[in-house]
């Protein structure tokens, strides 16, 4: 006598030689106890031998969108799908604009669909499921658009550097459009891009538009960024007759002062601003004076109109300075 979780499920009498029992009818992924007792002629019960099994994962069919094809009103869809388990029975097809899963169809055979009636310019995305004989499924969707977003990864004075990555759902690009502003400056079939040659301190509006593998355009994905300003020119020197600090470029608001004789690194930002370090000038205490921010373009109309070279006997950095470094 062989039984399940206590349950009898079957006998045998074949003058005791079928020591085999099938059970059905079982969930998958399920451990079971098994129980199993032997009757003699005289009728008596032997005691229970319990053992436990686990039957087998069931194996799901596999199914996936093998192409489609956009109309302005409609989509036609093909897809192919591989048994598990179960033999396949019949397909499923929804639809609905933007994401989600729509509500499935009627039931068919048929591994292509065509879905009619659709709005112009819309994003849809398509679900489709397949079921097999004993009742599994199993379904896969697609964003039926391609769908990027763009990043801006790295700024220059003349350069955007962006990144573009492909949204969840989305179909695989095969090219990539990018745009300053409205102007389309390059087709390429890469993901990264420099934008060159552009203005220092200038904002911009980058984007790109993403071809799928059949040719299907995204919408224009966009990043508003701008570039950083341009450091012309870099020069060691000694400030003579003092100087103003700002922490601002528009040199309205007043941090402090250097005064003359400190060692300054001076660096043109736009014609009239210059950025510098400033330090003292003494060489060994070099890093006793440490400022960061903007000086009036009064005491400094030019790189060295407001201070004056290192000569050969000053040093900065602790060491022997390279006099009027430019850079």
């Amino acid at each position: 006598m062989y039984s399940a979780d206590k349950s009898v499920v079957g006998t045998t009498t074949s003058n005791a030689t079928d020591k085999r029992c099938t059970f059905s009818s079982l969930s998958p992924s399920t451990t079971y106890t098994v129980e199993i007792q032997a009757r003699d002629i005289a009728d008596n019960l032997s005691s229970k031998f319990s053992t436990q099994g686990t039957t087998k994962a069931y194996v799901l069919p596999t199914i996936n969108i093998k192409s489609y094809t956009l109309q302005w009103n409609s989509i036609y869809v093909t897809v192919e799908a591989s048994a598990g388990d179960g033999q396949i029975q019949n397909y499923q097809y929804a639809i609905k604009a933007g994401t989600g899963t729509g509500s499935f169809g009627n039931a068919t055979t048929s591994t292509s669909n065509i879905f009619g009636g659709l709005s112009a310019s819309t994003s849809y995305t398509v679900t489709v499921k397949v079921n097999d004989i004993n009742g599994y499924y199993n379904t896969t969707s697609a964003y039926v658009n391609p769908q990027a977003s763009i990043a801006v990864t790295a700024r220059g004075s003349s350069t955007i550097n962006v990144s573009v990555t492909k949204v969840a759902g989305s179909t695989n690009f095969s090219k990539y459009e990018y745009y300053l502003g409205s102007s389309l400056v390059a087709t390429t079939t890469g993901s990264t891009y420099q934008f060159a040659g552009l203005s220092p301190n200038a904002s911009y509006t980058v984007g790109v538009i993403v071809i799928d593998e059949q040719s299907n355009r995204s919408a224009k994905a966009t990043a508003n960024t701008s570039t950083t300003w341009i450091n012309t020119s870099h020069r060691l020197c000694v400030v003579s007759g003092g100087a103003n600090v700002y922490s601002d470029i528009g040199l309205s608001n007043k941090i402090g002062a250097i005064n003359s004789g400190r060692i300054v690194t001076v660096t043109k930002v736009i014609e009239g601003v210059y950025n510098f370090v400033g330090y003292n000038g003494n060489a060994a205490t070099a890093y006793q004076t440490h400022l960061n921010g903007y000086i009036r373009s009064s005491a400094l109309t030019s790189v060295t109109s407001g201070c004056r070279c290192l000569n050969s006997s000053e040093s900065a950095y602790g060491s022997s300075s390279t006099i009027c470094d430019h850079q």
